[in-house]
């Protein structure tokens, strides 16, 4: 089902990978069911070693979503890490809009109502190229602060003159409104016409998931478009390291050498497209 009531199309699909983990996925799926805003299908792709459609619980949330007039397909991924799955969805979503976030998250009732904005004001504004929330990262119940604002993108100096670290916009839900940033990370929503003008994921990144998203959005940002975050509309990562898959599946935690290794030569080739870009210079829209 595509549409809403009165005829009107959904401009949303959701887009989860994931990897052997269908408890996680259960979980995210059933943030999906209470979601206030209703306006949107789901797209689940699929690394797992067994097609996750096939386990008991995921088939019983996604006819609990059916019910509700919200469908979920799932897709075959390759393997090769979110940027690919992401990229699956791209070539496989009819919507204007997709959102993404991994399958060890849960969003807030109110999360996709908040990223829309006052009036759904967001989904209309042909300069917005993607919107993002909160993302507190919780492992057991204590919830992690964030890195000083160091690296580039961190500290991002707003219109109005005024710098907001954004490392902290994860955690810091008392900024009232809506606020501009250069790169959007873990969960958001993202215009599919922009996303085609930047040539969807880059690929060169490995299979972990380290940078692929910063270079998405600040890919968005450069091209003219405007990334935003809104603190109020929170979506929780739970990042488990326990051996319960996920893309880190067989790494014991973020300290791991193997983890790391590839993690650094994801921020090197970051740190050289950023160069490249801030020497090109920001279009206009």
């Amino acid at each position: 089902m595509t549409v809403l009531a009165g005829g009107a199309m959904k401009p949303i699909d959701v887009c989860i990978p994931t990897k052997n983990r269908p408890t996680h996925l259960a979980l995210a799926l059933s943030s999906l069911y209470h979601q206030t805003y209703r306006g949107f299908d789901v797209i689940v792709v699929d690394d797992s070693a067994t097609p996750v459609s096939t386990v008991p619980i995921i088939k019983l949330w996604s006819k609990m979503l059916a019910d509700n007039g919200i469908k979920v397909t799932f897709y075959r991924g390759t393997g090769a890490g979110p940027q690919s799955a992401h990229n699956v969805s791209l070539h496989k979503t009819r919507k204007e809009w997709l959102l993404r976030f991994d399958d060890d998250c849960y969003i807030a009732p109110n999360y996709i109502e908040k990223l829309l904005g006052p009036g759904k004001e967001f989904l209309s504004n042909q300069k917005v190229g993607a919107v993002g929330g909160s993302v507190p990262y919780v492992r057991g119940y204590d919830v992690l602060d964030t890195a000083p604002p160091d690296e580039y993108g961190k500290m991002l100096k707003q219109p109005d003159g005024t710098v907001v670290p954004y490392e902290q916009q994860t955690v810091v839900y008392n900024v009232p409104g809506a606020y501009y940033v250069t790169h959007i990370r873990s969960s958001f929503m993202y215009r599919v016409a922009a996303a085609g003008d930047v040539g969807g994921y880059p690929t060169e990144y490995s299979n972990v998931g380290h940078r692929e998203e910063t270079h998405f959005t600040a890919a968005l940002h450069f091209a003219g478009y405007d990334c935003i975050v809104v603190p109020s509309a929170v979506c929780w990562h739970f990042q488990d390291y326990e051996g319960i898959g996920g893309i880190r599946e067989g790494y014991e935690n973020d300290d791991d050498p193997k983890l790391r290794k590839q993690q650094d030569a994801d921020e090197k080739k970051f740190q050289e497209w950023v160069k490249g870009a801030i020497s090109r210079g920001r279009k206009t829209r």
